[in-house]
Parts: structure tokens; C-alpha cells; sequence
């Protein structure tokens, strides 16, 4: 465990891996990230989610490290500050929501301060509502938003509908975007340089850490560039298997208080689950 013991930095996804099943922060999470700050190791979040949709998470953990979200879109400060961006032409936006259009599928929005949606009800918004704790405004055509696009997230109910339209966009589209499938219900689509693993990068040297000294822990195949990027990687026990298999340790799931035991791991010197 040579590589753990020279740690600086822990950097988290945030679904699936620092909340549970039912995106609750557990206590034992709660305590394991103060653990880190006790013995002077770094700890940041890199999410899917947008700023806003992290702050209350900043708070209540007392993050002061960069932080990153929208898939790695925005590199951002705590108190807000933006450290970078990586935005989407308008004009590729209109085509990404014309393809997925064609597939049925909604195209959200993202900003840095906000997201909107073509339909109030359509699928899946009520739930992002409540992940987030904000409510998405409606907007008809594009030039309805006037900040720069970060992210577009094509939703249907269907899981079967995104991994067909996913895999097409992976196939097509893959020097103009970057694609990442969030099941079972969106497709994420960012800047073709922006993902977890620049991210990280990004993190590490804002914070004046070797990317060999950082740990990243995380559950889905987003987090697979994140995993490329650091010294130590830690997947989910509930990952899928492909997510796993990229990681150089597996702790339990999400379920188990996977992200503690793997952090406790880290402090104590204790090898991890074995890889499966």
C-alpha cells in the first residue's frame, strides 16, 4: 500500500459513491471525510452535478479545496469562483438536440447557475429537482438562455432508448463531444476535452498536489478518466463490472458505507476488497 500512504488528496464523486442509494450523506461518510482533514489530506468533489446542485454538499462538509462539476465542464472554487470552463458551441448544441430529438429524447441544459428544460413534466425532471434541490426553468429555443452552455443531458424513461442513442453519439459524434451515459435514464454530453480525468488534473495542480499523491474514488463510467488520471484509483462496490475492473482497489458498496471503509483503508494501511 506504498501508493496510499503518500495520499494529499481524496477526490470523490458524489452520487453513488459519497451518498447513498438514497442520496443521503450517511454520518459514517460524514465522519470519514473529517478523518482526512485531521491528518492534513485534501479532500475535493468531482460530479456530474452542477455547482449549485453541490453547494449544499460543500457546505455541510466544510470542502475548501477546488472542486469541479458538470462532468468537468466548470473548475470551481467553494465560495463559487470559477477556476475554469469549457462551454459548447450554440451551434453543436442545436444539433446535439436535434439528433437526440429524433430518438425522442428531451435535451436538458446545464449552466453554470442554472438548467432548463423543453417540459416541466417531462421525464425524470422531478427527480433531478429534488437531487439537485433546485427547479429548472422552461425554455423553448436556445437564445431563451443567455449564459454559456456547459452541459446538454439527453433524458428518456427508457434505459434501452439511452444506450442506443448513447452508443450512436459514442460512434459518431466522438471528436465533437464527450459522451457519457448516467443510467439509466440520461446521456451527459460535454466539451470533447472536458471530463473527469482533465478534472482531476485540474484539481491536483490548483491544489499543489502530484497527480501520483491523489486518490479518486467513484461508481460509474464517468469516473473511469478520473480513475486514468491519479495515482490510486477506488471504485464502488456496486460499480459495474467494467468500472472495476479500471480501478487499482474496490471498497464495499454505497449501501455499506463503501467510501468510509475505503477511506479508513487508506489512513490505516488496510488492502481493500480484492478487484472482481
Amino acid at each position: 500500500m506504498d501508493r496510499e500512504a503518500r495520499i494529499r488528496l481524496v477526490v470523490s464523486d458524489v452520487d453513488g459513491t459519497l451518498l447513498d442509494p438514497d442520496g443521503v450523506l450517511s454520518p459514517v461518510d460524514f465522519v470519514a471525510v473529517g478523518r482526512l482533514r485531521q491528518v492534513g489530506i485534501k479532500f475535493s468533489l468531482c460530479s456530474a452535478r452542477p455547482p449549485f446542485g453541490m453547494r449544499w454538499l460543500v457546505r455541510t462538509l466544510g470542502v475548501d479545496c477546488t472542486c469541479a462539476g458538470l462532468n468537468g465542464a466548470i473548475v470551481f472554487r467553494p465560495e463559487g469562483s470559477v477556476v475554469a470552463e469549457l462551454p459548447l458551441e450554440r451551434l453543436l448544441v442545436e444539433e446535439l438536440q436535434e439528433r437526440m430529438g429524433r430518438s425522442g429524447l428531451d435535451a436538458w441544459i446545464f449552466t453554470r447557475k442554472q438548467w432548463f428544460v423543453p417540459r416541466l413534466s417531462g421525464p425524470q425532471v422531478r427527480e433531478n429537482s429534488d437531487c439537485l434541490r433546485t427547479a429548472p426553468k422552461r425554455f423553448a429555443r436556445l437564445g431563451d438562455i443567455p449564459d454559456a452552455i456547459l452541459k446538454v443531458v439527453g433524458v428518456h424513461q427508457s434505459p434501452n432508448v439511452v444506450e442506443d442513442c448513447a452508443k450512436e453519439l459514442q460512434n459518431e459524434w466522438r471528436d465533437r463531444v464527450c459522451v457519457t451515459i448516467s443510467p439509466p435514464h440520461c446521456i451527459d454530453l460535454t466539451h470533447v476535452s472536458a471530463d473527469k480525468g482533465q478534472a482531476a488534473g485540474a484539481i491536483a495542480s490548483a491544489e499543489g498536489v502530484a497527480k501520483e499523491e491523489v486518490a479518486a474514488i467513484g461508481d460509474s463510467p464517468g469516473d473511469i478518466p478520473m480513475f486514468a488520471a491519479v495515482g490510486t484509483s477506488v471504485a464502488m462496490g456496486q460499480a459495474p463490472a467494467h468500472v472495476r475492473r479500471t480501478a487499482s482497489r474496490v471498497t464495499r458498496s454505497n449501501s455499506e458505507n463503501g467510501f468510509a471503509w475505503a477511506i479508513e483503508s487508506v489512513l490505516n494501511g488496510r488492502r481493500m476488497l480484492v478487484k472482481s
